[in-house]
């Protein structure tokens, strides 16, 4: 019983210790090469032109101000620089941008290598689901 307390505890300090690790620098974690999918709304189908890819060139927060250098696109086609907006909500980051076709895109870093959120057409009657995986770290 002792010996399953300990490797309990000693599970938990690693899980803690990595997790405040990762958290320590956020903007650290935004920069790289995040990649993944947007799925239909309600029906878990994948939309068409499905992939897309954002790269983070550069996150710094200074003074209480984020200043993000990054470019999004459809995955394997053109990618054009995006004005990231972050919302912080305690721990919680959301990058909030509009691409050059007026989608309005709202990702919350979910952990070091998940970003998850929404996509939403200017025509969309409703918001899809949107999950990218960072692939590169840079």
């Amino acid at each position: 019983m002792k010996g399953t307390f300990l490797f309990t505890m000693a599970i938990v300090v690693v899980l803690t210790w990595g997790t405040a690790n990762s958290q320590s620098d956020p903007a650290q974690s935004l920069i790289g090469k995040w990649e993944g999918e947007v799925s239909e709304s309600g029906t878990g189908r994948t939309a068409s032109n499905k992939g897309r890819t954002l790269i983070v060139k550069s996150a710094a927060k200074n003074d209480g101000k984020w200043t993000i250098d990054a470019v999004y696109g459809i995955t394997g086609k053109g990618m054009a620089p995006v004005a990231v907006a972050v919302n912080e909500d305690g721990a919680r980051l959301t990058l909030l941008f509009v691409t050059s076709f007026g989608t309005r895109i709202s990702l919350h870093l979910f952990d070091a290598k998940s970003l998850v959120g929404t996509f939403r057409t200017p025509r969309a009657e409703r918001e899809n689901k949107m999950t990218l995986e960072k692939v590169d770290a840079h």
